[in-house]
């Protein structure tokens, strides 16, 4: 009798530690197997950059040229 109070409550929080663990593994699965069924497919119609982006192309007045003295 001593020997189930003892090891009783350790033995029954482990097993109910790895029901939980097996439990949200497979939630996660099962939600990531939803997230993907769910998705719908990439539509882009725009065509892709090829060139440098017009940011960068754009420049200012050269600082050396406007001095005023």
């Amino acid at each position: 009798m001593f020997r189930l109070r003892g090891w009783g409550f350790p033995i029954a929080l482990i097993a109910l530690w790895i029901i939980a663990v097996a439990y949200t593994f497979s939630a996660l699965t099962g939600m990531e197997a939803t997230l993907h069924s769910t998705q719908a497919p990439v539509q882009s119609m725009s065509a892709p950059v090829t060139g440098r982006p017009v940011a960068t192309q754009v420049r200012g007045p050269d600082p050396r040229e406007s001095r005023h003295g």
